[in-house]
């Protein structure tokens, strides 16, 4: 099982980005992938549940929000 964390920072395009190359991983076993959504609005919509098989996504909505551009 692999791990991965991503802060997002409020970077939408960038994780627009990430979740791109993300989608063409060719790793079979299972994923958890940790995103830290710490701006708002939310930057990580686009990646819900299916994104890929074997994959878990957590959102994680810490608050209160950050306030920069950099998590």
């Amino acid at each position: 099982m692999i791990v991965l964390i991503t802060p997002t920072g409020a970077r939408k395009d960038q994780f627009a980005l990430c979740a791109k190359w993300m989608k063409r991983q060719t790793y079979s076993e299972e994923v958890v992938w940790i995103i830290v959504d710490d701006a708002y609005p939310f930057t990580t919509d686009l990646v819900g549940e299916g994104f890929k098989d074997k994959w878990t996504i957590v959102r994680i909505h810490p608050t209160p929000l950050w306030a920069g551009e950099n998590t």
